[in-house]
């Protein structure tokens, strides 16, 4: 099961940050899972921002499905966007951020592929 680090700085007009990789049994992963163990955002501006975090689900046509939603997140602050929920990612599955302006936000993950 390797573990991944994912970080990205957030831009307005968003961007994938995460795919899941295919199945690779050679590669012991078999199955083609990824499980998003946690994500946290900070805002590294003096001025509050607008984040929006979603899963991309390939299965369905890339169906946008939002983990935060136009959320505030205060200045020199930052956020734990699953607490202690853990996401479940298959092959083609994509994580996408966008912000309110360039930059405010860095978000960075912890994911096991397996």
């Amino acid at each position: 099961m390797p573990l991944k680090n994912v970080g990205h700085s957030v831009l307005a007009a968003g961007a994938t940050f995460y795919t899941a990789p295919a199945a690779n049994v050679g590669a012991g992963r078999p199955d083609g899972v990824s499980v998003v163990l946690g994500l946290q955002v900070a805002n590294r501006t003096g001025a509050t921002g607008v984040l929006t975090v979603s899963w991309r689900d390939a299965s369905n046509g890339l169906a946008d499905y939002p983990i935060v939603f136009n959320i505030a997140i205060p200045s020199n602050t930052s956020l734990n966007i699953l607490d202690s929920l853990k996401l479940v990612l298959e092959a083609g599955d994509t994580l996408y951020a966008s912000a309110t302006s360039d930059s405010t936000f860095v978000i960075t993950g912890a994911i096991s592929e397996e």
